[in-house]
């Protein structure tokens, strides 16, 4: 009672993550199979930072046992188990859709200039804030064509890098 009159009210936001994993919960609860629960935007973005900061494990600590034992016992198969036979304990999309999602195609080592591979994440935007910091591109001063600090054309304030490398060495 407490949670409606909270919600009527506006003093708790009906966007609180914690609520809206609780309504997929429900929702997830109500479903003949697994594969059919579909989450919103909010969730999945909840979700794919968990996996990003603590991988599968993460995942499986939220979601909880489910119906593993019907899998491995034969009694179902996997994707296509009934969520009332299982005991999770938040409905967590499958590991497989959020490293989709999250590992961009972005390479390891990125060079200085513009980020092709980032462009397309610029669409349809209205209002955007670009930064750049070019002097810390990577820890330490290296041979390495694009590796530490870098360069920037003389663009950089007093003392360039140039004059650094000329004062220190």
């Amino acid at each position: 009672m407490a949670l409606v009159l909270q919600l009527a009210s506006g003093a708790f936001p009906a966007t609180n993550i914690a609520f809206l994993l609780c309504l997929e919960r429900a929702a997830w609860q109500k479903l003949k199979c697994t594969s059919l629960m579909r989450f919103r935007k909010e969730t999945i973005r909840f979700w794919r930072v968990v996996y990003r900061l603590c991988r599968g494990i993460g995942l499986r600590f939220f979601s909880g046992p489910k119906n593993f034992g019907d899998i491995i016992s034969k009694k179902g198969q996997r994707g296509f188990c009934d969520p009332r036979k299982g005991a999770a304990n938040f409905a967590v999309p499958s590991e497989k859709t959020l490293s989709k999602r999250c590992d961009q195609q972005f390479p390891k080592a990125i060079d200085p200039g513009v980020i092709d591979e980032s462009l397309h994440l610029l669409e349809d935007k209205k209002d955007l804030i670009l930064m750049a910091d070019g002097k810390k591109v990577a820890r330490g001063l290296q041979k390495d064509e694009y590796n530490g600090d870098i360069n920037l054309w003389s663009y950089e304030g007093p003392p360039n890098l140039l004059q650094v490398i000329t004062i220190n060495y």
